[in-house]
């Protein structure tokens, strides 16, 4: 038997091996990219979400802050130079 192919039985044709490790990086870089495209959905998620609830939070703030400045008696002008709003 020749040499080469010796090497071809033991180790199988060099083309077909850089074939199949190419098809398998081509594999796994799609399935990272897949993944990595879910985290990014769920994080997009999580931001739009975040963002709503800040929202909300600003505007309930706001709606105290409106309601505090209906106190009586300059309660609410007394409270602010105390706390420095």
């Amino acid at each position: 038997m020749p040499l080469k192919d010796a090497i071809r039985a033991t180790y199988g044709d060099i083309h077909k091996h850089k074939e199949y490790t190419l098809t398998q990086q081509l594999e796994t870089l799609k399935e990272d990219f897949i993944t990595l495209n879910d985290n990014f959905k769920n994080l997009y998620s999580s931001n739009k979400k975040l963002q709503i609830k800040f929202q909300r939070l600003e505007k309930e703030q706001e709606e105290i802050l409106s309601t505090l400045e209906l106190l009586p008696f300059g309660a609410w002008e007394k409270a602010r130079r105390k706390f420095g709003k």
